[in-house]
């Protein structure tokens, strides 16, 4: 579902987590309530610029995590996380499937990017299991870890279609 208003106290509590923030290119550690509050008001006042969406429990609605694309013309690249007891669930495949599906059906997207950091192995798994290719590797400057090896990825909306349809 989309983001709201009211999930800014738990987007902040799970994303304020060290090992989750500490994984992502976007998220600023410490996560307090109010950079939540103005994240959620951008995503919902610019959704021609990037879609995200709160990845929630079935049993109770509980938000888990988030999963959205941030669009350049006719790409766009994917992001996910999740808190960390969330993690190795299969929450992010599942998730990011759907929205890789959701993006490939808007009419202007031909292809899909996103990237992790080499030491997040899990990461590299739920790419590889949307049948996103390995296009690059790049060593960044990240946070104060110095450098770091940054893995990137591809997938065109044709090789996603293939995918989906078990080609």
């Amino acid at each position: 579902r989309p983001l709201q208003d009211g999930d800014a106290a738990m987007l902040a509590a799970l994303a304020g987590e060290w090992q989750v923030a500490s994984m992502t290119g976007r998220i600023p550690y410490p996560y307090e309530l109010t950079m939540a509050q103005d994240f959620i008001q951008a995503v919902l006042s610019h959704p021609e610029q990037e879609v995200v969406f709160a990845v929630c429990r079935q049993a109770d609605a509980l938000l888990m995590g988030c999963v959205g694309a941030s669009f350049d013309a006719d790409s766009a690249e994917l992001g996910y996380w999740f808190g960390q007891a969330y993690w190795g669930q299969g929450f992010a495949s599942e998730a990011a499937q759907a929205l890789v599906a959701y993006i490939f059906s808007l009419p202007t997207i031909t292809q899909m990017t996103s990237s992790h950091l080499l030491s997040n192995l899990a990461s590299g798994r739920v790419l590889a299991k949307l049948g996103f290719i390995e296009s690059a590797r790049e060593t960044v400057n990240w946070r104060n870890d110095g450098q770091l090896e940054l893995v990137k990825y591809q997938l065109s909306h044709w090789a996603a279609r293939l995918e989906r349809e078990g080609f």
